[in-house]
């Protein structure tokens, strides 16, 4: 607010500069260069005061909204005001050669990211302790297009990933509709290592399963497990 004040103040005593001299006068054309470089440092100051103040904060809620999607892939209740005291009573996080490791009584989750459609795509895995069967799915960040790619995130979509088995890998296959919707519940004939992928957004399902299956043998490794 005082940076806003002075930038105001500021910008009436050079308007009322100007008024007094001659638009044709090289001291015009110097003040408003002048006037210029004033208000370009004043609001840059001002947006690095605002991100000072702010950024601890937008840090705490990024976190506090990564132990919300850990805590839901391993469906531990909590309440909106107890998060971090739930995450801390049931959650030991590990690093693993640069990974980090969510671990609780119900299984263990990691994070993998990688190249979607049109941007990144960051997810959540949990297994449970046999590192075959997946236990929670989570998609945490993605920019695919809306009414396709972007289901990615509905409900029926992500429950049907609860109980295959990433061994040998996961497969995301397109499946034939034989109802009027057939995206609206996950096909239950599937082999254990299958699920359906998503109606017109191909090229996003191939991105997803490649995600799941490079993240998954990167976790393996940093794990020194084999599949």
């Amino acid at each position: 607010m005082e940076g806003f004040r002075l930038l105001l103040s500021t910008t009436i005593i050079l308007k009322v500069s100007f008024s007094k001299m001659n638009v044709s006068s090289w001291k015009y054309k110097i003040w408003t260069v002048l006037f210029i470089v004033i208000v370009v440092c004043a609001s840059t100051a001002m947006l690095d005061v605002v991100y000072i103040k702010t950024e601890p904060t937008v840090l705490k809620n990024e976190r506090i909204k990564l132990e919300q999607n850990i805590l839901d892939v391993f469906e531990i209740p909590y309440e909106q005001s107890n998060v971090e005291e739930v995450f801390k009573d049931n959650i030991i996080v590990d690093s693993k050669d640069g990974m980090d490791v969510y671990r609780s009584e119900k299984g263990v989750a990691f994070k993998v990211t990688g190249s979607g459609f049109w941007d990144m795509i960051s997810i959540l895995i949990a297994l449970d302790y046999d590192y075959e069967t997946i236990k929670g799915f989570k998609i945490l960040k993605h920019a695919e297009t809306p009414g396709l790619g972007a289901r990615i995130t509905e409900n029926w979509f992500l429950e049907q990933f609860k109980g295959k088995k990433i061994v040998p890998e996961l497969k995301i296959i397109p499946h034939k509709v034989t109802g009027t919707d057939a995206t609206t519940s996950a096909t239950k004939t599937r082999p254990e290592n299958e699920v359906d992928a998503i109606t017109g957004a191909t090229e996003t399902s191939k991105a997803l399963e490649k995600i799941i299956n490079n993240g998954v043998n990167s976790f393996y490794k940093k794990m020194s497990l084999e599949k």
